[in-house]
């Protein structure tokens, strides 16, 4: 938010200064993808990897408290960036991350260990539409919570290559009804 600041920004609701922000960057650290912490096992992550590269752990603090206090600035923005499996397990991993699995699941646990729940649907979908002054979604996705986990590999159809999930293997709280 420093970053927005420094540029003229001028509080919650301008809307001349806008970002999608991935769930990534509401969840990780640089130091969950280079092995510094114990939910990394502190081993390197190369599938969590990704550009630009997920920062401090007050940073994060920062992202998630403007999207859970409603900064209209700031939307929901997959960065879905599959990559093969072989080409982010050697010594040049490709940066990038298959985030879609966990994406709205975890959303859900940032917003609800915020405690703002009700801000969920304007991080998702509102702030944007609002912004490019489109008609509201007429459709909705409904969500439960019944814990599941992501895959630990993603196989790709009529081929013997694979993707890895960005947290795959863990187990999320919500899910798609």
């Amino acid at each position: 938010l420093w970053f927005l600041q420094k540029h003229g920004w001028r509080g919650k609701d301008d809307k001349r200064i806008v970002a999608t922000v991935p769930i990534q960057y509401l969840t990780s650290t640089v130091d969950d993808v280079l092995g510094y912490t114990d939910r990394s096992d502190f081993k390197i992550c190369t599938h969590n990897g990704c550009k630009p590269t997920p920062k401090m752990r007050k940073d994060v603090k920062a992202l998630v408290y403007g999207v859970t206090y409603r900064m209209k600035c700031l939307f929901a923005g997959n960065d879905d960036a599959c990559h093969l499996a072989k080409n982010k397990e050697n010594g040049r991993a490709a940066c990038g991350t298959a985030n879609t699995w966990a994406s709205h699941p975890l959303t859900i646990e940032v917003f609800e260990k915020a405690g703002k729940l009700e801000n969920l649907e304007a991080f998702l979908s509102g702030n944007a539409q609002e912004f490019h002054n489109f008609s509201p979604t007429v459709g909705t996705l409904t969500f439960i919570r019944k814990e599941w986990k992501i895959p630990e590999r993603l196989p790709i159809p009529d081929t013997d290559e694979s993707v890895v999930p960005w947290m795959a293997g863990s187990t999320m709280a919500w899910k798609i009804s």
